[in-house]
């Protein structure tokens, strides 16, 4: 997890393992600001994953290579709201501490994106 000011950003990667499923997954990079639309191929849906699975995104960018790799920037509310975030704090920097955050819970969040985006839940980290 890494910080600028008031934004927030994870990178998170996973193996891939080259299955026919995953070599036909799509780059992308959206914004939460441009909705994009949902027959434009991209398989994630802001509006969708708030309400599903109460993840809130600026911003959400995938690339595929020897790992999948995705850039993602997380509301600091989201983050509280989904315990990925111990607590909520009064800066960025403590908010984001790491000693505030629940591993397990950014796994999950960052396992939930990926499996949605369509990388198989097979994938290691």
């Amino acid at each position: 997890i890494w910080s600028g000011k008031q934004c927030i950003g994870i990178t998170a990667n996973f193996v891939n393992t080259k299955t026919p499923k995953e070599n036909s997954l799509r780059e992308f990079g959206i914004q939460a600001a441009y909705p994009n639309n949902p027959n434009s191929g991209i398989p994630f849906i802001f509006e969708e994953q708030k309400r599903k699975f109460r993840i809130d995104l600026e911003n959400l960018v995938y690339y595929r290579g020897n790992t999948h790799y995705f850039v993602m920037t997380p509301t600091m509310d989201c983050l509280v709201n989904l315990k990925v975030a111990k607590e909520r704090k009064n800066t960025v920097s403590e908010l984001i501490s790491s000693s505030n955050i629940n591993v397990e819970a950014l796994y999950a969040f960052v396992r939930q994106i990926a499996t949605t985006t369509g990388v198989p839940e097979s994938c290691p980290y």
